[in-house]
C-alpha cells in the first residue's frame, strides 16, 4: 500500500516537471495573407471604399496581412484598422522609379502579433527592394518570433529582369535568417517567410522551380502556391505571380487563393478591387 500511495503522490510532480520541460517547445500558429491591391490609396473615394471593404474582410480572417502597391505612407483604411483592432506598419520611404513609388504595408493583429524591428534588403539592384518586419507571435503563454518579408518585383520590359530579382532574393533570404529578431532567443537561423507579387511563376509545367527560384533547392527553402493569381480585364485568371517563399523549418499549410463575400466573382473582384487574387496560408513556427 505504501509504495502504491507514494507512486500516486509523486505522479503530479513528475507531470508538472514534464510540462515545464516541454512548454518552451510548443509550436505557435498564425494566418497570413498577401495581397497586391493595385494602387491602394489612389483614385476616387468610391474606388478606395471598395478596397477598404475587401481589406476589412481580410482582417476578420487573418492575423497578418501584407500589402503591395500601397501608394501612400499613411494607413489608407484607418476606419477598418480601428474597427478590427489591427496595427498598421509601413516602410519609411517610397520605393521605385523617380516617377512611380510604392510602399510596403503590413497589418497585424495585437496582442497575438506584435512588431519588434525591421530590415531592408542590403544592396542589390531591385526596383523596389524587399522589406521585412520582425514579429512576436503569442498563443496562450507561448511566444515565437519570425521575420515576415514583403516584395513587389519589377514587371519591366524584359522577363529577364524578373528572373534576376527573384534570384537576388536568395541574398535577402540568407541575410534575414541570420539577423536577430528583437526579443528573440539567439539562434543559428531565424524563421523567415516572404510573400508578394513576383511577376513570374514559381514552377514550370513539369513542377520544377523556374529560372530565378532554383536557389530554393539548396537553401533549405520552399515556395507556394503556384496557381494563376493575376486577373485579365475580363476577370480571367491569367498568370501564377503571387507566392510565399519560406524556410523549410516552418510548417506552411492551407496555402490557397481566397475569394470575397462582397465581390464574389473574379470579374467583380477585378472591376472593384484589384487585378490580383490574394494568397493566404497557415504558418506554424516550431
Amino acid at each position: 500500500m505504501n509504495s502504491t500511495k507514494n507512486y500516486f503522490t509523486t505522479l503530479p510532480v513528475s507531470f508538472l516537471l514534464l510540462l515545464v520541460c516541454t512548454e518552451g517547445y510548443a509550436a505557435v500558429k498564425f494566418t497570413i495573407r498577401s495581397q497586391n491591391f493595385l494602387h491602394l490609396g489612389w483614385g476616387t473615394s468610391a474606388v478606395n471604399k471598395n478596397k477598404c471593404l475587401a481589406l476589412d474582410e481580410m482582417m476578420q480572417a487573418n492575423d497578418v496581412i501584407i500589402i503591395q502597391e500601397l501608394m501612400q505612407h499613411a494607413d489608407p483604411c484607418p476606419a477598418e484598422t480601428t474597427k478590427n483592432k489591427f496595427q498598421f506598419i509601413v516602410n519609411s520611404t517610397g520605393l521605385g522609379s523617380s516617377s512611380y513609388k510604392e510602399y510596403y504595408g503590413f497589418y497585424i493583429k495585437p496582442p497575438k502579433v506584435s512588431f519588434t524591428n525591421d530590415r531592408y534588403q542590403a544592396g542589390g539592384t531591385f526596383e523596389r527592394p524587399p522589406y521585412a518586419i520582425g514579429l512576436k507571435v503569442t498563443v496562450s503563454a507561448t511566444s515565437k518570433y519570425i521575420w515576415v518579408g514583403n516584395i513587389h518585383s519589377i514587371f519591366g520590359k524584359r522577363v529577364q529582369q524578373r528572373y534576376d530579382e527573384a534570384a537576388e532574393v536568395k541574398d535577402f533570404y540568407q541575410y534575414m535568417i541570420k539577423v536577430q529578431i528583437t526579443g528573440a532567443p539567439k539562434a543559428k537561423n531565424y524563421p523567415f517567410i516572404i510573400g508578394g507579387d513576383w511577376n513570374i511563376p514559381l514552377k514550370n509545367k513539369a513542377g520544377k522551380y523556374t529560372k530565378g527560384f532554383e536557389w530554393l533547392q539548396t537553401n533549405n527553402a520552399e515556395g507556394a502556391p503556384n496557381v494563376p493569381t493575376s486577373l485579365s480585364a475580363k476577370g480571367k485568371r491569367a498568370s501564377a505571380y503571387d507566392h510565399f517563399i519560406y524556410a523549410d523549418s516552418l510548417t506552411v499549410n492551407n496555402v490557397q487563393i481566397l475569394t470575397s463575400a462582397s465581390f464574389a466573382s473574379d470579374l467583380s473582384w477585378r472591376q472593384n478591387v484589384t487585378d490580383h487574387l490574394g494568397i493566404s496560408a497557415e504558418v506554424t513556427i516550431p
